[in-house]
């Protein structure tokens, strides 16, 4: 499933469950919670990586990185995104990407 990605100031990659603000979450999001053991695709690289769902200050913190608050998706539900950090990828270094740091 291709996917935005962000980076937080540490270097560590993460994911937002937006579904284009339906109101329900993705399925592949479900899938994580059941089984954080993911492979991220990177450009020609992939990677063993851990599914991490983030909460309160943390899922704040990474959300405000990608997001003001005032997207067309936001607008669209009532349902709070899930940020998932995806530990074991390391921050790319390529152009092409949301690097917040």
């Amino acid at each position: 499933m291709p996917l935005g990605y962000g980076v937080d100031d540490t270097g560590r990659l993460f994911v937002v469950a937006s579904k284009a603000g339906a109101p329900e979450h993705p399925s592949w999001f479900h899938n994580l919670r059941a089984n954080p053991a993911v492979t991220v695709e990177l450009g020609d690289s992939s990677y063993e990586a851990t599914a991490v769902v983030t909460a309160g200050d943390e899922r704040d913190r990474l959300f405000r990185t990608v997001s003001d608050g005032t997207s067309a998706y936001e607008q669209n539900t009532t349902r709070i995104f899930p940020v998932i950090v995806l530990e074991g990828v390391p921050a790319p270094t390529t152009p092409g990407h949301e690097d917040h740091r």
